[in-house]
C-alpha cells in the first residue's frame, strides 16, 4: 500500500477549523512573518510556543511534526559545518565580548581558515533553525485547518479580484498535496526495489542519495503538472461564481487586526530597535 502523507485539509471540529479563513490565513502568516524577520532566539522560542499551542488546538497529526523538524535542520546541517565555524561578525542583540567566547575550537583548516564554534555562531545557528521551523510549522497548519474552497469563495465577493490570480491560489493549495503524493510514491517503489535507510549518519547519506535523484524527478513532474494546470484553467477559465456566504464575526475582526497591528509594530522595532546599552 502507498504511503499518504499530504499537507491537505483535514475536516475538523476544533477551535482553528471553524475560524474563518481570513483572520486564520493572517494570525499564521503573521507568526511566519514575524519569525522569518527575527533574529533572537529567545523571541523565536515565544513564537514556537504559541505554534505548538495552536498545533495542538487543532489537532493535526503528531506524524507531521517530523517535516518541520527535518526541514528546518536539512537546511542548516551544512553552514553547522561549513559556514558557522568561520562566521566573523558581531550580534546586534548579543555583547560583543559574549558572541565572542569559544565554546568548540577546531583548528586551521588549510585554504579555508580557522574554524571556531564561539557563542554568536551557535546563536546563529540556533536562530536559523527555529526560524525554519516556524515557518515552515505556520504553512502546515494553513494547509490542514484551511480549505481553500472558503478562501476562493470569499475572494470571489471582490469582483476585482481576476479568476486567474484566485486559481493560482488555488494551485499553491493544491502543489503540496501533489508534490508528497508523487514522493510517497516514489519512496514505497523504491522500498519494493530493496532501498532501505541507516542510522549510521555515513551510511544514512550514501543511502539517500539514490532516493533524492528519484524525489527530485518527481518534483519537476509536479511542477509540470501545476503549471498545464495552471494554464489550460487560470488563462482563460470560465468565471467563478461565489454560491455561499461567509461573514466574520466580532472575532474573526479582533484577530485579523490583532494580527496585522503585531506585524507593522514588529517591522517598525527591527528598523529602530530599542537596544539597551551594547546588545
Amino acid at each position: 500500500m502507498v504511503q499518504r502523507f499530504q499537507f491537505e485539509y483535514l475536516p475538523g471540529d476544533t477551535p482553528i477549523h471553524k475560524l474563518h479563513c481570513i483572520p486564520k490565513l493572517f494570525l499564521l502568516f503573521s507568526l511566519a512573518a514575524i519569525g522569518s524577520i527575527w533574529m533572537d532566539p529567545r523571541y523565536l522560542t515565544g513564537l514556537l510556543i504559541i505554534l505548538i499551542v495552536i498545533w495542538s488546538v487543532a489537532k493535526v497529526p503528531k506524524s507531521w511534526f517530523a517535516v518541520p523538524l527535518l526541514f528546518s535542520l536539512g537546511t542548516q546541517w551544512a553552514n553547522l559545518l561549513f559556514t558557522y565555524p568561520f562566521v566573523k561578525q558581531s550580534f546586534k542583540v548579543l555583547p560583543s565580548d559574549y558572541a565572542d567566547q569559544v565554546l568548540f575550537e577546531i583548528g586551521f583548516i588549510p585554504t579555508v581558515g580557522h574554524a571556531v564554534y564561539t557563542v554568536g555562531s551557535v546563536w546563529l545557528f540556533f536562530s536559523f533553525v527555529l526560524k525554519y521551523f516556524i515557518v515552515v510549522s505556520a504553512a502546515m497548519l494553513i494547509y490542514f485547518t484551511t480549505p481553500v474552497s472558503d478562501v476562493v469563495q470569499f475572494l470571489l465577493k471582490f469582483k476585482k479580484i481576476p479568476n486567474a490570480l484566485i486559481f493560482s491560489i488555488i494551485i499553491i493549495f493544491k502543489f503540496f498535496p501533489v508534490m508528497t503524493k508523487l514522493g510517497a510514491e516514489a519512496t514505497s517503489a523504491m522500498q519494493l526495489r530493496g532501498w532501505t535507510s541507516s542510522r549510521n549518519p555515513i551510511t544514512f547519506v550514501k543511502a539517500m542519495l539514490p532516493l533524492m535523484s528519484v524525489i527530485s524527478r518527481q518534483f519537476m513532474v509536479a511542477v509540470d503538472m501545476v503549471s498545464i494546470s495552471l494554464i489550460n484553467r487560470a488563462f482563460g477559465a470560465y468565471p467563478m461564481v461565489p454560491h455561499k456566504e461567509l461573514p466574520m464575526s466580532k472575532i474573526d475582526y479582533l484577530i485579523t487586526i490583532c494580527s496585522i497591528i503585531a506585524i507593522v509594530i514588529v517591522y517598525y522595532l527591527v528598523i529602530t530597535p530599542p537596544y539597551i546599552g551594547n546588545l
